[in-house]
Formats: structure tokens, C-alpha cells, sequence
């Protein structure tokens, strides 16, 4: 008896290549995946753990997740991503604040 399905075990391997292309681009977004998906750390232990602020572990966290979600799907070409990633930065440095930033 098979503890895990074909199917799934094709899943985790797509999403070990997606890890894995996520470490190669940013190992930050990557250990913030490792925390909060396979650590079951929360918003607030995993910026206590990293020493960064919960802001930019959120910033992160749905970066990260976009990231992933293109790898798997592969909907979204490296130039759009990059468009969406500075979109993310524009927005976020309108509305930072300059005490809390990390």
C-alpha cells in the first residue's frame, strides 16, 4: 500500500523544484516558506525568528507564495513577475513607514 498517490508525489516534487528555484532567487522569501508552510510558525514567531519586522515577513510571505504559484503553474512569465515584484516594492514605499521599516 502506497503512502502516497502518484499524483501528490509529482505534486511535491514540483514543489521541491519551486522551493529550490525560490532559494536560488531569493533565499529570504524561501526560509519564510520554510517557517510558516512547514514550521507551522505564525505572522507573529516568524519575524521573532528571523529578527526582521512582521511587515516584511507579510511583504514576503505573499511574494513568496506568488512565486511558487507561478513555478507550479508556470502562468507568468520572468518579465511579468519582475513587473509584479516592482509594483509590490512602489506601493509598499508610498505607504512605508520610515520607524517600523526593516
Amino acid at each position: 500500500m502506497a503512502l502516497v498517490s502518484e499524483e501528490s508525489a509529482l505534486e511535491l516534487v514540483e514543489l521541491d523544484n519551486a522551493l529550490s528555484s525560490l532559494a536560488a532567487f531569493d533565499e529570504r522569501k524561501c526560509r519564510i516558506v520554510e517557517l510558516r508552510f512547514f514550521g507551522g510558525l505564525s505572522a507573529e514567531e516568524a519575524p521573532a525568528v528571523m529578527g526582521i519586522s512582521r511587515r516584511t515577513v507579510a511583504r514576503e510571505w505573499r511574494m513568496a507564495k506568488a512565486w511558487l504559484h507561478r513555478e507550479i503553474s508556470k502562468t507568468v512569465t520572468s518579465d511579468e513577475w519582475q513587473a509584479i515584484n516592482d509594483e509590490q516594492s512602489d506601493m509598499e514605499d508610498a505607504h512605508a513607514d520610515p520607524l517600523s521599516y526593516s
